[in-house]
């Protein structure tokens, strides 16, 4: 049983955007996991990752993302406001006609 330690109570009655901040912990967990014991960067593939989260909790887990130093792919239908920082991210936009690098 997966809990929120915060509201003790168990993540089926946990809000949209709270079940999201418990998986995401656990991903980031796995993949700081697999780095202690294989002393490799994992490949980490987010699918709308920023949905039903709180400008704060989507400006922290980028923080946690930049940390982790790894090749990350993130999908989103609309590029977020607060990728200020474009040396750590590239964009690529999807189109009919193929793959477009944004910048």
């Amino acid at each position: 049983m997966v809990k929120n330690l915060q509201k003790n109570f168990s993540a089926e009655l946990c809000s949209s955007g709270e079940q999201k901040s418990i998986l995401i912990s656990l991903v980031l967990s796995t993949a700081s996991a697999f780095m202690e014991y294989t002393k490799k960067s994992p490949i980490i593939l987010l699918d709308e990752v920023f949905t039903h989260l709180d400008l704060e909790k989507k400006s922290s887990l980028l923080e946690k993302l930049v940390d982790l130093q790894s090749q990350i792919w993130i999908t989103a239908t609309e590029k977020e406001k607060f990728f200020k920082d474009k040396k750590n991210f590239c964009f690529h936009h999807l189109t009919e006609n193929g793959l477009k690098n944004a910048y």
